[in-house]
């Protein structure tokens, strides 16, 4: 499921953009369309649900839409921004924040539907691509994008896979799972620990800081195989 949040303090707006989104989701994918009318409605749902694209206006009570890009950008860097906005003098700022897309109100029929079809696509794809994780009768669906970081520490019996939301657990040989995940976008950064490319952040001289803030250790001897092996894989992510 694809989940899109609409945010604009202008229910009739919502909605518009709302029937718009709706309209242009091409057969085959589930999406869920969620109407926010302030920021802080907006972190709320954001407790419950791990929004993929954020369609906000850019004047709004509490937290301008600028504002609260920066903080969505500072957690969550793989949600797609959408700003729609009457005020063409955001622009500048909006790319600055990596917005996905910043759209005048008065075109939004036009090209809001193209955008929507071609993200609910790509999203669509990639959540396509899951694992059953799990030990004993209870297997949980868990996407390989939502993966951050899998680990397995020395000495433990079980593998655990770290996500934005939660942590699951599965008693197996981490080797059993590494050439499965490797298929995927993920890379092995250090014994026991293996890394989605997709939320490495940046490598440091002993570290690589994950999207979600955490720091994963990696060795002097192991740093300038996995720094060349990223440049790789990000210029074919691009």
């Amino acid at each position: 499921m694809t989940e899109i949040a609409i945010l604009d303090d202008d229910k009739s707006i919502c909605e518009k953009v709302r029937q718009c989104v709706l309209a242009a989701i091409p057969e085959g994918c589930h999406v869920h369309a969620e109407i926010c009318a302030t920021p802080s409605e907006f972190w709320k749902y954001m407790e419950e649900k791990i929004v993929d694209i954020l369609i906000t206006d850019i004047e709004m009570p509490e937290m301008n839409g600028m504002e609260l890009g920066t903080k969505i950008r500072e957690k969550y860097e793989k949600m797609y921004l959408i700003f729609l906005t009457a005020y063409p003098e955001y622009a500048y700022e909006s790319y600055r924040i990596s917005a996905y897309q910043y759209i005048d109100k008065s075109d939004m029929e036009e090209r809001l539907p193209g955008l929507i079809e071609t993200l609910a696509l790509r999203l669509e794809k990639e959540k396509a691509q899951f694992l059953w994780i799990g030990t004993g009768e209870w297997k949980q669906k868990v996407y390989y994008t939502d993966i951050i970081y899998l680990y397995k520490a020395k000495g433990e019996k079980y593998v655990e896979y770290v996500t934005e939301k939660e942590i699951y657990r599965e008693r197996m040989n981490i080797k059993d799972i590494e050439k499965e995940v490797l298929e995927h976008g993920f890379l092995m950064i250090e014994r026991g620990y293996i890394a989605n490319i997709k939320h490495i952040a940046g490598i440091g001289k002993t570290t690589i800081r994950m999207d979600n803030g955490e720091e994963l250790a990696v060795s002097r001897a192991r740093r300038a195989k996995v720094k060349e092996e990223l440049n790789y894989r990000w210029r074919d992510l691009e």
